[in-house]
């Protein structure tokens, strides 16, 4: 049960990271700001 509750802790960051990006994706008006709104740094802890 532990493993399955650390794997949603994971998944939920991922989650996290993946929305934040795809909203900021969306906000950006030029191709430099997608390109920098999509880079997201998967090795970060937040």
């Amino acid at each position: 049960m532990a493993t399955f509750e650390g794997w949603q802790i994971v998944s939920a960051g991922i989650e996290r990271k993946r929305m934040g990006a795809k909203k900021a994706v969306a906000a950006a008006e030029t191709a430099e700001a997608i390109a920098a709104a999509a880079a997201v740094n998967w090795e970060a802890s937040e």
